[in-house]
């Protein structure tokens, strides 16, 4: 699996306990389930480049949620948390910034610390939420208009329809809206329920993933 991109939790390298279930969340078709603290999953990635990546987290848990995260063999992130969604088909996004990896081939894990599932992680290179980076996406067909004030459009065109999805964040990590509703090619209204700000949005539709930087005045 390849960083920036997505990291599907059922796709493991190894693992330690866990179980494997059929998920009503978008993305994926099984997340991973039967979590318990000491259990572990690692994943093989390749990494494009030397680089700080932004990690959102796709997981449900009926208690708070708590794991550990290590690359290559050591432990780079303790005891990250998430709060109780409510069921373990009700998915949340924890963001955990700040996780520097070298360019090749790596390996990550999840070690587990309480009982919760899990879906997958988008990785982003924290570079690219700089909203002067050169290697942003050429919006101006993408969103308009960019900046705006109300509401804007937001449409990937594609050469054939399929699944899109996206999700805004703001400059702190916030996740601020997502969802997998939506289509390429599908005219998408957004923007009435943001605070004026700067947010980068992630759009994933087949094996592409895309970033862009928007403005609300």
């Amino acid at each position: 699996m390849n960083v920036p991109g997505r990291i599907i939790a059922n796709k493991h390298y190894r693992r330690k306990g866990t179980g494997l279930q059929n998920t009503s969340d978008g993305g994926t078709t099984q997340n991973v389930c039967f979590t318990d603290a000491g259990d572990w999953g690692e994943y093989m990635i390749n990494v494009s480049k030397n680089s700080s990546y932004q990690m959102t987290f796709r997981v449900a848990s009926l208690v708070q949620g708590k794991f550990d995260i290590s690359v290559n063999g050591i432990i780079v992130k303790t005891d990250e948390t998430f709060e109780p969604t409510g069921a373990l088909q009700t998915y949340t996004d924890k963001v955990v910034t700040g996780i520097n990896l070298p360019q090749g081939e790596n390996y990550i894990r999840i070690l587990y610390k309480s009982q919760f599932n899990f879906n997958y992680i988008d990785a982003v290179d924290e570079n690219n939420l700089g909203i002067n980076d050169g290697n942003l996406e050429n919006n101006a067909n993408v969103f308009y208009p960019n900046p705006f004030t109300n509401e804007a459009t937001f449409q990937i065109k594609n050469t054939t329809t399929q699944p899109l999805f996206f999700k805004i964040i703001d400059m702190k990590g916030t996740v601020c809206f997502s969802s997998n509703n939506f289509h390429t090619n599908q005219k998408i209204t957004i923007g009435n329920y943001l605070a004026s700000g700067i947010y980068t949005v992630i759009a994933i539709y087949g094996d592409a993933q895309k970033t862009f930087k928007v403005i609300k005045n």
